[in-house]
């Protein structure tokens, strides 16, 4: 059936999109000693268009947003 093709299309696409931020994220945490090195993290609404679209969703990574603390 149709409906089941498209839901379980964009929950493997919401899967994928959640372990490209979770990849992103331990990068940022093996790097937090580097000097000069900006954390990044993954704007799902633009990395879950980009999949459903049949693109790379790694053009959804961004600079992260900062804690305020600076």
């Amino acid at each position: 059936m149709k409906l089941f093709d498209d839901t379980l299309t964009q929950l493997s696409n919401a899967l994928d999109v959640r372990l490209l931020r979770q990849n992103v994220l331990a990068g940022n945490l093996a790097n937090v000693d580097t000097p000069g090195y900006q954390p990044t993290d993954v704007d799902f609404d633009r990395a879950m268009a980009a999949a459903s679209q049949g693109q790379a969703p790694t053009a959804a990574i961004v600079p992260a947003a900062g804690d305020g603390a600076g």
